[in-house]
């Protein structure tokens, strides 16, 4: 081999050393691009996440378009069951009885100011449709024949009075619990 054929080599090695140089930087430069696009798609999609689960908590289960029927086993059937038989004495059916109650006027307000109705995160008016379809659900046969559904405003106005002793007041307006 020849001494120019050396330098040609050198150049040559030169050359395609840059090249890779600058291709390495190219490609260096082409990954962290696609870093720094997939750290702004990944925080892009936290931040929706992150909006969408505030949006829920904020809203309630409105976000989610929840029915009455799956708030019902989300919020009451821990302790009424799902099929709302409850556990007597310590918690009451809503079979029946509530249709029955109804014919007094004291007691359409009571239904969502025991503490596991007024207490609940729904909004007034899922509450509203929880109550509702379990006066349906459970109760068809026992509701008073002029029966009209709880409305939004009752359940808002209702909320604002706690009962301490909602025993006491069943007792006071309907009666005390028949468990036999």
């Amino acid at each position: 081999m020849r001494s120019c054929d050396y330098a040609q080599d050198d150049r040559f090695l030169h050359r395609h050393s840059a090249h890779s140089e600058v291709s390495s930087l190219r490609h260096s430069a082409r990954s962290e691009a696609q870093s720094q696009n997939l750290i702004r798609n990944v925080r892009i999609a936290g931040s929706v996440s992150t909006l969408f689960l505030l949006l829920v908590l904020l809203t309630g289960n409105a976000a989610l378009g929840a029915s009455p029927r799956t708030n019902y086993l989300l919020y009451c059937s821990g302790c009424h069951l799902p099929s709302g038989i409850g556990n007597p004495p310590n918690v009451p059916t809503l079979h029946d009885e509530l249709g029955r109650m109804l014919v007094v006027e004291e007691m359409r307000p009571y239904l969502v100011q025991v503490p596991g109705s007024s207490q609940t995160p729904l909004t007034d008016a899922d509450l509203a449709a929880v109550v509702n379809w379990m006066l349906y659900e459970f109760n068809a046969g026992t509701l008073p024949k002029d029966f009209e559904p709880l409305t939004v405003e009752e359940v808002t106005e209702a909320r604002k009075t706690i009962l301490a002793d909602p025993l006491k007041y069943r007792i006071q307006y309907w009666k005390d619990y028949d468990f036999d």
